[in-house]
């Protein structure tokens, strides 16, 4: 859990105490940390080969603070190319867009589903 507030930098969203109480309180249930610790040391092999089959519209909306990433950019740039997507950089923000910046992703995906829907 050290490592965590990492994935927030900057302001943390509404309820963060409580939901990281709650991902502790899960991570110590039986097997769940094994899981977890088998999801971090994945190689990203078998979903890169599979990129260039997407064919549906696609964003990638990704957090400029992204530790993650060296280059939460850069990485953001290749995914957006690889799938044709739109992409939707939010500064300030970490792994979480969907937490830290609700409005600007959600509005990334309803221009998305607008798109998709009045083509």
């Amino acid at each position: 859990m050290s490592f965590y507030p990492q994935w927030l930098p900057g302001t943390k969203p509404e309820g963060y105490d409580e939901h990281r109480a709650r991902v502790r309180e899960n991570l110590r249930l039986p097997g769940h940390w094994k899981a977890f610790v088998q999801t971090s040391r994945t190689s990203h092999a078998p979903a890169e080969q599979r990129l260039d089959a997407v064919k549906a519209p696609s964003v990638v909306v990704m957090g400029a603070a992204d530790v993650d990433w060296k280059d939460p950019a850069d990485e953001a740039a290749w995914i957006g190319r690889r799938l044709r997507a739109d992409v939707v950089m939010v500064a300030e923000v970490g792994h979480y867009p969907q937490v830290q910046a609700p409005v600007i992703t959600a509005g990334a995906v309803t221009r998305l589903i607008d798109e998709v829907t009045h083509a």
